[in-house]
C-alpha cells in the first residue's frame, strides 16, 4: 500500500511539474495577442534608455501555440517561430518566462543594426498599464533574464527592459471596423 501511495505521489508531482511548463500564453493572457511595438529599452530603470526608432518600428505579433512573428521597417524577418513559455517564480519582472531560439535573438539585433543587449524580445513578460501622455495605456515588458554590471555602483543587478505598446492602427481597426455601419446615438 505504501508503494502504490509513493507512486501516485511521484506520478502527480510530475504531472503538476508539466502543467507549470509548456503554458499557452495567449491563453494565458488574451490581451498579448496580437502586434506589440518597441518603443525602447530601459537600463536598470533608472540608468539609461535606448529609443526605438519611430520611422521604422520593430513589430513583434504574438499569435496563438507560442508562436511570434517580428517584422522590421515593414518586413518580416521572422515568421512564426515558436517559443516555449514557463511559470515565471519570485520575479519582480514578471508572471512568465519566455525563451526564443539564440537565432532570432541574433537575427533582431542584426536586422536593427544594434548589440542584442539593446533589444530584449524573450525573458521575464509583464502586461501593466503605463500612461501615454494622457490616457492610460496596457504596455508590454520584457526583461532579460539575468542582471548586468553596466559600470555603475550596484554591480551586476541591473536588467535591460523593452517596452512595447499595442499597435495602434491595427488595434484601432480592429476594435473600430464596424463604425462604416453603426449609426449615430442620441444624447440626452
Amino acid at each position: 500500500m505504501k508503494k502504490l501511495l509513493l507512486f501516485a505521489i511521484v506520478v502527480l508531482m510530475a504531472f503538476n511539474s508539466c502543467k507549470k511548463n509548456g503554458i499557452n500564453l495567449t491563453e494565458r493572457l488574451p490581451e498579448l495577442k496580437g502586434e506589440w511595438i518597441w518603443t525602447q529599452t530601459t537600463v536598470g530603470g533608472f540608468v539609461g534608455y535606448i529609443n526605438a526608432d519611430r520611422e521604422k518600428p520593430l513589430v513583434i505579433d504574438f499569435k496563438n501555440n507560442n508562436t511570434i512573428s517580428i517584422m522590421y521597417n515593414g518586413e518580416t524577418i521572422v515568421r512564426n517561430v515558436s517559443f516555449s513559455c514557463e511559470e515565471a517564480t519570485d520575479s519582480p519582472y514578471g508572471n512568465y518566462l519566455i525563451t526564443l531560439p539564440k537565432e532570432v535573438r541574433s537575427k533582431v539585433a542584426e536586422s536593427l543594426g544594434i548589440p542584442e543587449s539593446n533589444i530584449i524580445v524573450d525573458g521575464y513578460i509583464k502586461l501593466d498599464d503605463a500612461v501615454d501622455l494622457t490616457e492610460p495605456c496596457l504596455t508590454l515588458y520584457i526583461t532579460d533574464k539575468e542582471g548586468r554590471d553596466v559600470g555603475v555602483e550596484g554591480g551586476s543587478d541591473f536588467h535591460f527592459c523593452s517596452c512595447f505598446e499595442p499597435n495602434r492602427i491595427v488595434l484601432f481597426s480592429t476594435r473600430y471596423s464596424d463604425l462604416s455601419t453603426a449609426k449615430p446615438s442620441r444624447r440626452m
